[in-house]
C-alpha cells in the first residue's frame, strides 16, 4: 500500500500554495461549504434512518458465506468441491466491484442499490436447488457477484440522498447497523439449523431481508428532497 499511496496520493492539491499564502499573509480564505446535510439534520431525515435499516438487514448476507460450505456439502458435494465453490465466489466479488461501479457512475446509485440486493435475493433462491450445476452457477452469478459490492456503493447512497459535508460521521453511525447485521447474520443462520436441521428457513429469511432492502433503498430521497422536507417544517412556523 504504502508505494501506491506515494505515487497516487494527491497531498497536495491544486490550490495549496496559495492557501498557504493567504494564511501565511493574515488573509481569511474563502470557506468552500460542501453540499450535505450537517449530522445534526441528518438524524432528522427519514433517509438517514432508512439507510442503517437497509445496512442492518443486507449485512446478514455474510451467514449464507459463513455456511456456504456445510450447505454444499449437505446438497452432496465433496469439501473440496465446496472450497472451491466459494473460491470462485471470492473472485466474481471482486469482477463485481468494477461492473457494479460502473453501473452507478451511469444510473442512480440507490437504484443500482436496490438491483444488487434483487440480484442477491434471486441468488439465494437459486441456492434451493444447489444440487444441480446450473441452480448453482446461478447463485455464483448472481449472488456471488453482487454479495460484496455494497462496500462500493453505500458511500455513494449516503452522499447521493444526505450529502457529504459531513460524511465520514453518518458513514461511521451508518456502518453500526452493517455491524450488528454482520454479526447476525451467521449467528441467526446457525440457530435456524440447529433448531431445525435445514438451512432453508436461514435462506428464506436472507431472501426476504434482501427484498425489503431493495424497497427501502429505492424509498430513500434525493439530497434536494430530504432538504426541502427539513425545511419545510421551519417554513412553516415562521409563516
Amino acid at each position: 500500500m504504502i508505494p501506491s499511496l506515494v505515487v497516487f496520493l494527491r497531498t497536495r492539491p491544486p490550490g495549496a500554495p496559495q492557501l498557504a499564502a493567504a494564511i501565511a499573509a493574515g488573509t481569511k480564505p474563502a470557506v468552500n461549504v460542501l453540499p450535505g446535510l450537517d449530522l445534526r439534520d441528518a438524524l432528522r431525515s427519514r433517509s438517514f434512518w432508512m439507510i442503517g435499516a437497509a445496512q442492518l438487514m443486507f449485512s446478514t448476507w455474510i451467514g449464507v458465506g459463513a455456511h456456504i460450505i456445510p450447505y454444499l456439502i449437505g446438497a452432496g458435494y465433496t469439501s473440496t468441491t465446496a472450497a472451491g465453490i466459494l473460491s470462485v465466489a471470492f473472485v466474481l466479488n471482486g469482477a463485481g466491484n468494477f461492473i457494479v461501479g460502473s453501473l452507478a457512475d451511469r444510473l442512480n446509485s440507490r437504484s443500482v442499490m436496490a438491483l444488487v440486493c434483487i440480484s442477491a435475493a434471486a441468488g439465494i433462491v437459486a441456492l434451493f436447488a444447489a444440487a444441480r450445476g446450473s441452480a448453482l452457477a446461478t447463485y455464483l452469478v448472481l449472488f456471488g457477484t453482487v454479495s460484496g459490492t455494497p462496500a462500493v456503493l453505500m458511500p455513494l447512497v449516503i452522499a447521493d440522498s444526505l450529502g457529504v459535508k459531513q460524511l465520514g460521521a453518518m458513514m461511521g453511525i451508518e456502518g453500526i447497523f452493517a455491524t450488528i447485521g454482520f454479526a447476525a447474520g451467521p449467528i441467526v443462520a446457525g440457530r435456524i439449523y440447529d433448531v431445525t436441521g435445514s438451512y432453508f428457513g436461514a435462506l428464506w429469511l436472507f431472501v426476504t431481508l434482501s427484498v425489503v432492502s431493495a424497497a427501502i433503498i429505492s424509498g430513500c430521497l434525493p439530497l434536494a428532497e430530504e432538504q426541502s422536507r427539513l425545511a419545510a417544517p421551519v417554513e412553516a412556523s415562521s409563516a
